[in-house]
């Protein structure tokens, strides 16, 4: 899995078998999920 960090907008993105999972840091550590944001077709990476 590869796991990519913005400072400026505290979103983490990852990839797990070709699909992209994004979360925002809330100020307190949590993450919470911005999948809903965009259907599996559009997080897919073609490779």
């Amino acid at each position: 899995m590869n796991q990519y960090y913005c400072w400026d907008c505290f979103i983490e993105l990852s990839v797990s078998k070709g699909i992209i999972h994004t979360h925002q840091v809330e100020e307190d550590g949590t993450l919470s999920s911005l999948d809903d944001l965009f259907d599996e077709h559009e997080r897919t990476i073609q490779f």
